[in-house]
């Protein structure tokens, strides 16, 4: 497990297009959760004083999921196009160590954006001064994007090892993120509890979600019901679903020749 760490810790840091990537996403994420106008327009409190930036700064920075999604990609895939995965194999690694190998890269990435976020929060709230509570309920959203991205990034990696090709993988993700589960959700499954168990959507309820929460009321020009904590409830289903990611990736791995 320690000798799997350090190659997956080695082969992220040495990098270059992840580092350029990791570093755009520090600058934007600074400007977006310090607007946060996306979150005032439904809570009438300061977004940036604790405890409210927990819920702040999860909710701003899961638009930019795809950042890490796309170094997932380019990580995942690149052990194919390389031939990296085969040479694994070939020099002793079992299909399960390779497998088990990947799952760690995703959990080093899911890590560092979690701390980032808690230092971002850090920064930002200290410099606003006053404040009541440090954590309250609304720190539990920090676990709630750590599954978050750990949910999407098991995803992101099945559709890797499926197509094994890094432009492939990454345009078909961004066809389902932006366009595919957006109009199922809105449009063709509008009227259905189904909508509800789509796959990104699953870990989307993991973060402050106002419009979606709250689409019945916003609908009836009635005042909407606020949750200031992640629903535990949503943290097992989304579980469930990272299982389910890992088994289907590693029975196609499995069946198919290195």
């Amino acid at each position: 497990m320690k000798r799997l760490f350090q190659i997956e810790l080695l082969k992220l840091r040495k990098n270059r297009a992840i580092l350029v990537i990791g570093f755009l996403y520090a600058l934007i994420s600074v400007f977006l959760v310090y607007k946060s106008s996306g979150v005032k327009t439904y809570i009438d409190k300061e977004t940036l004083q604790f405890p409210m930036i927990w819920l702040t700064a999860t909710y701003m920075l899961g638009f930019l999921v795809i950042f890490p999604a796309i170094i997932s990609i380019i990580n995942t895939s690149s052990e194919f196009s390389n031939k990296t995965s085969r040479q694994h194999i070939i020099d002793g690694m079992s299909k399960n160590e390779f497998i088990l190998s990947k799952l760690i890269s995703i959990f080093i990435l899911s890590t560092v954006f979690t701390l980032y976020l808690i230092f971002l929060c850090l920064i930002l709230g200290f410099s606003k001064g006053h404040y009541n509570e440090f954590f309250g309920e609304q720190f539990s959203f920090v676990l709630g994007y750590f599954l978050y991205l750990f949910g999407i990034l098991t995803f992101v990696q099945l559709i890797c090892f499926l197509l094994k090709k890094t432009g492939l993988s990454l345009g078909i993700f961004l066809l389902y993120y932006l366009c595919v589960e957006p109009i199922l959700y809105w449009s063709l499954l509008k009227e259905f509890e189904i909508k509800k168990f789509l796959p990104l959507e699953i870990f989307d309820n993991l973060l402050f979600s106002p419009l979606k929460d709250n689409s019945e009321t916003i609908d009836k020009l009635e005042i909407p019901n606020i949750v200031y904590h992640m629903e535990w409830k949503n943290a097992l289903i989304s579980i469930v679903y990272i299982i389910l990611f890992i088994v289907i990736t590693k029975t196609i791995f499995n069946k198919r020749d290195i």
